[in-house]
């Protein structure tokens, strides 16, 4: 099984879906990956729930003890990172990264203006895309995102001025 997920309202429900699909996978000559499995959740006050070892309703996966991700840790799945918390953090930092990334591509190959609106255009935007939904970022950080890309054009240009992004985005084509 990939890419499987189980919700419950007590932890009880929780152990009983977590039994139901390890049975599930056993009757089907698959298994899970206790290091690739996620368990997360609030226990009744709202906290981070607990798992711990050798208890009645304990969540394991091939009789390992899952550990239970911080409500604060971002969980990775499908290009986006989403907290428990709601918190925006890891998301916006992954952007970052990936931006960063393809900006420093850009550089290292002394690619052409038209080359770099093309690249970044057909490559960037789709790996954000996807990660652009689970994000809420301030209108800073979609500055500080805006001013990565121009200060790559500049570099790429050679320019010494700075151009706003909107008149980047007017002059290359390139969406931002």
């Amino acid at each position: 099984a990939d890419d499987t997920y189980a919700v419950s309202e007590t932890k009880t429900g929780l152990w009983q879906l977590n039994a139901f699909a390890c049975e599930w996978a056993k009757f089907n000559l698959m298994q899970f990956h206790p290091k690739k499995s996620i368990l997360c959740g609030r226990d009744a006050d709202g906290e981070c729930m607990k798992n711990e070892p050798n208890n009645t309703n304990t969540i394991t996966v091939n009789t390992a003890t899952l550990a239970v991700t911080p409500l604060t840790e971002a969980i990775e799945y499908v290009g986006g990172c989403i907290a428990m918390n709601l918190s925006s953090h890891a998301a916006v930092a992954s952007v970052s990264q990936q931006i960063g990334f393809f900006s420093h591509l850009a550089q290292k190959y002394n690619m052409s203006i038209s080359w770099a609106t093309f690249f970044f255009n057909t490559y960037l935007l789709p790996r954000l895309e996807h990660k652009l939904r689970h994000v809420q970022p301030t209108q800073q950080q979609l500055h500080q995102w805006d001013m990565s890309l121009v200060r790559c054009f500049n570099a790429l240009s050679n320019s010494h001025f700075f151009l706003k992004a909107e008149a980047l985005a007017l002059v290359t084509g390139l969406r931002l």
